[in-house]
């Protein structure tokens, strides 16, 4: 009996209270999450792209030479 009246199945108005919170707090930090996810894309993407000019203008200079890291982490590549 006394794990039937602690039962989700059973009607209390505390509990469904309790559940619809839950369920709104759970869906407002989805939506952080996602702002927030979609926040730090944004300023990956345009590091990446200031990056990608830096790069581009020293290879145009010739005179620099940068080692750039392969997908092992090790150094090797030169740009």
């Amino acid at each position: 009996m006394a794990a039937a009246a602690s039962s989700v199945g059973i009607v209390s108005r505390a509990k469904e209270l309790v559940l619809k919170q839950e369920a709104s707090l759970l869906i407002h930090v989805q939506e952080q999450m996602k702002e927030t996810t979609e926040l730090l894309m944004s300023f990956l993407n345009e590091r990446m792209k200031q990056d990608m000019e830096i790069l581009c203008s020293m290879r145009d200079r010739r005179e620099y030479r940068c080692e750039l890291p392969d997908r092992d982490g090790d150094r090797g590549g030169y740009v």
